[in-house]
């Protein structure tokens, strides 16, 4: 979704200011590992390493499997799972399976309760489950990623990605050769109205990271910085129009992502 709004807004020089800011965001990286899986489109044209194509089990009509093998993930650890599909319908959800028992992530889109792991029973005590990622309260071995996808054909166009990191994260920096990010303004996704404020995670992120001078370039030419914002600061007229246009994208482009 993040790459698909900076295409957006930046048509001119679009993957020269996303890898710029991935470049300055590797000095920091703390990442315990990451795991990316993508097929045609989405693998050439992501701009970090992706490792191939997903192997894709069909279990019934119309609902596909794939699976991740995982390194042992230490306690106190956050896991991150993400999955994004172009040009096709479908819901999907992701199970880690683990020497200690299996956990559960809800079914995307937020709009739909019906499972694709209905064998499934209970969530292991060794992770806490949170809204789109996991917490692990004890060291997890043999871990495997499971995702299903329900959707007409075999998945193309996909990217999927599997990312672990420390919960509690240092904030010493190695020495980076690049000029440091600027500071984004604060904003809180909770300051929205509450119909929406608890699905609004990726505009607000958005709206921080393009909010700082180093994009006014951009901003300026490109969505009328200069023009009357009904008294705003930019960087409340910039989130509020995100948010504007987040609304506007079917449902399986927002959240969960």
């Amino acid at each position: 979704m993040f790459q698909n709004q900076v295409l957006h807004f930046f048509p001119d020089r679009p993957l020269m200011y996303l890898i710029s800011v991935i470049r300055s965001a590797r000095y920091h990286s703390n990442m315990k590992f990451t795991r990316r899986l993508g097929e045609t489109q989405a693998a050439p044209q992501y701009p970090l390493p992706v490792s191939g194509p997903a192997k894709w089990e069909l279990l019934e009509s119309g609902l596909w499997q794939t699976s991740i093998a995982l390194d042992d993930l230490p306690p106190e650890h956050i896991l991150v799972p993400s999955f994004a599909l172009i040009g096709a319908e479908y819901q999907y959800q992701f199970m880690l399976q683990h020497a200690a028992g299996e956990n559960m992530l809800r079914p995307l889109p937020a709009t739909s309760e019906a499972a694709l792991f209905p064998e499934h029973t209970e969530n292991s005590a060794h992770l806490s489950d949170h809204i789109d990622c996991w917490h692990s309260e004890n060291k997890i071995t043999a871990a495997h990623l499971v995702l299903r996808v329900a959707c007409e054909s075999s998945p193309r166009n996909y990217l999927c990605v599997a990312s672990a990191r420390p919960l509690e994260i240092s904030d010493t920096c190695n020495p980076v050769s690049a000029t440091r990010l600027a500071t984004p303004p604060a904003i809180s996704q909770m300051a929205a109205a509450s119909a929406i404020r608890k699905r609004i995670c990726s505009p607000t992120a958005l709206a921080m990271a393009l909010a700082t001078a180093a994009a006014a370039v951009w901003l300026k030419s490109i969505l009328g910085f200069g023009a009357k914002r009904q008294n705003h600061p930019n960087w409340l007229w910039l989130w509020l129009k995100l948010i504007q246009e987040s609304m506007a994208e079917p449902i399986h482009k927002r959240e969960g992502s």
